[in-house]
């Protein structure tokens, strides 16, 4: 039986979760609000993070490599008619290096994003640490790269499939609006559609994934100057 170690809200653990329904695998929770002690935590992990999955006698953490294995070692499901399906590859074979670049600046942007976080929970305001600040500003930056690689308003970052890049980016961005009060200074997003249609056409999500089909509006926040909610 596969089980999956994750803290709440963490947005890279809902897309593995994203990954593991939309493949159709059954898997045991293991969630934690407040992070437990080194010794245990070690005793899954030398990172010391989450999420891990724990597959038979198979152990992996960090959420890219997690979806890498998935995507790689277990087959898909077909999609209800009128519904995109998850990509069957982590990478395209002819857009390798692109989807790559694509999935790490993805991640650079989800550490970013989640040090913002912490710091606020801590009582640190962004503007008043400066690794903090300079986080901020880097992901005003990454939603204009971003916006760049993206197909059209109707699709994501691949036109009729559901990617690793299409989940990621949508789980980020809703943690952003859901858990942040912090004011990126970013000018509005010209291209407001992003990756939401995309998300939206996917199978079924787990946990209320389903209001992914409102990353169009929360990209738009995202990229919205004087941003209420991050």
């Amino acid at each position: 039986m596969r089980k999956l170690l994750f803290t709440t809200g963490s947005p890279f653990a809902r897309a593995v979760r994203i990954v593991l329904v939309e493949k159709g695998l059954d898997f045991e929770r293991e969630e934690t609000v407040t992070t437990p002690s080194v010794e245990d935590r070690a005793k899954i992990t030398p990172t010391l993070q989450v999420p891990a999955l724990i597959d038979g006698e198979l152990t992996i953490w960090d959420s890219a490599v997690i979806i890498d294995y998935l995507m790689t070692n277990y087959p898909g499901v077909a999609a209800p008619e009128g519904m995109y399906s998850l990509a069957a590859d982590y990478v395209r074979v002819a857009e390798n290096w692109h989807d790559k670049l694509v999935l790490a600046t993805l991640l650079t942007f989800g550490e970013s994003t989640t040090t913002v976080s912490q710091l606020q929970w801590s009582g640190i305001r962004y503007e008043e640490n400066g690794h903090a600040a300079r986080c901020a500003i880097r992901n005003q930056h990454l939603l204009d790269w971003f916006e760049a690689q993206l197909i059209s308003t109707a699709d994501g970052f691949i036109h009729g499939l559901v990617s690793a890049q299409d989940i990621f980016l949508t789980c980020l961005c809703q943690f952003i609006e859901n858990s942040l009060a912090v004011v990126l200074g970013c000018t509005k997003s010209t291209k407001t559609g992003l990756v939401g249609c995309a998300i939206g056409k996917a199978t079924v999500f787990p946990t209320g994934s389903r209001t992914l089909v409102g990353a169009r509006g929360n990209i738009r926040h995202c990229r919205r100057s004087g941003m209420g909610k991050m």
